[in-house]
């Protein structure tokens, strides 16, 4: 392994950048403080719109999955996701503002579909509640008259006129007071009381002691004409909801794009952060990184025919990364060792001894889940028995 040091052009920092990640040749190595006559450019605004746009990307293909859900072959899970041309890029990135109005519009169709769907859990709340008092016949927020005090609400107990009658009576004998009862059910009584103007605070204190409450959905309708609009407003919603639906079934044709275009900005941002840790002087910029030896003269002639620069390489130190070679064989384990750690230069590659236990422990499991299906199609089967 090599540390190698690249000078370039800052002109060319944007093409020769493009080119090294492209080739994975060099892992570039964040360097903790700048050298003299050195600064870093922050770019972190321009690289957290590539993220929020990716973010966007990503939501919208969640709300795809959920309204269209892509058709995939039995053993398309293993396939990953479709590897991107150099070429296709330039392409991607100028379709890339279009497709990010499209995610725009499908995030808020959904959004709509959300609000509206919260729209009518309250409308049947009000319906509801609105439904113990179909028979009034005048508005439930009906105020007072120059000579009349009126009250409409609920009390928590079950009466009968009689017994209604009798209790405000007896709570208060001078109040003058004509009701009417509306509804009844266990524990409720829905009434509407009249007394003169002069006595409100009297019957205020009488339906106070009594557990009186307003209604929780005061309107200038009456009840009935509240709660046919109520419903005239539920089905609009859900026509609403029902054509945005289409609508971004419609945009799931865009998919692809979609998914190609969140790769792309992905990538974006992942260019700008390496941006962030290089150093810059007003006319060059410096590459700090790792390259391993035998990759060392494809790095030259790429960095020649992009740019003009100055490379200088030296040994790595002992804590330089560590890049695995291995067989076909073999190669397929690596993901799995490196998920625990990869080992030092000074170390075995066990990647070989791993494969080949993994290999055969894996086939002993497949073998077993083979026979299983075999014995549940024997026994399955009437053909078979």
């Amino acid at each position: 392994m090599k540390k190698v040091r690249i000078v370039a052009l800052r002109e060319d920092r944007k093409r020769l950048l493009e080119h090294i990640q492209d080739s994975s040749l060099i892992q570039i190595k964040k360097v903790d403080k700048s050298e003299k006559g050195f600064s870093k450019v922050n770019v972190t605004s321009q690289m957290q719109i590539f993220e929020r746009n990716a973010v966007l990307c990503e939501n919208t293909l969640k709300i795809l999955d959920d309204y269209a859900r892509e058709k995939k072959g039995l053993l398309s899970s293993f396939a990953g996701r479709k590897e991107v041309d150099p070429d296709e890029i330039g392409v991607i990135a100028s379709k890339s503002g279009e497709v990010i109005e499209i995610c725009r519009k499908i995030n808020d169709l959904n959004k709509r579909i959300i609000d509206n769907s919260a729209e009518q859990i309250r409308i049947g709340t009000s319906l509801s509640q609105l439904e113990i008092w179909q028979k009034l016949d005048i508005p439930i927020n009906t105020e007072d008259t120059n000579s009349t005090a009126v009250f409409i609400g609920t009390l928590p107990s079950k009466y009968n006129e009689n017994e209604l009658s009798d209790v405000i009576a007896n709570e208060n004998p001078k109040l003058e007071f004509e009701f009417e009862i509306q509804h009844t059910e266990d524990k409720l009584t829905c009434i509407v009381l009249f007394a003169p103007i002069s006595q409100k605070i009297m019957a205020e204190d009488v339906l106070r002691n009594l557990g009186f409450a307003r209604p929780m959905t005061p309107t200038t309708h009456t009840p009935a004409v509240k709660a046919e609009r109520l419903r005239k407003k539920s089905e609009e919603l859900l026509n609403e909801s029902e054509n945005a639906k289409n609508e971004i079934i419609a945009l799931s044709e865009y998919r692809e794009d979609i998914k190609v275009t969140q790769d792309y900005f992905r990538i974006r941002a992942d260019k700008y952060n390496v941006i962030n840790e290089l150093e810059h002087t007003k006319h060059v910029f410096v590459i700090n990184g790792y390259i391993p030896e035998c990759d060392l003269e494809r790095l030259i002639s790429l960095c020649e025919r992009v740019s003009t620069c100055y490379i200088e390489t030296e040994d790595a130190e002992d804590d330089a990364p560590v890049k695995l070679k291995n067989n076909r064989f073999a190669a397929p384990a690596q993901g799995i060792l490196t998920m625990y750690a990869a080992p030092s230069h000074a170390d075995i590659d066990p990647t070989p001894l791993l494969s080949f236990f993994f290999y055969f422990f894996f086939g002993m499991m497949f073998s077993d889940a083979g026979y299983g299906l075999l014995m549940v199609i024997k026994y399955s089967c009437p053909i078979l028995k």
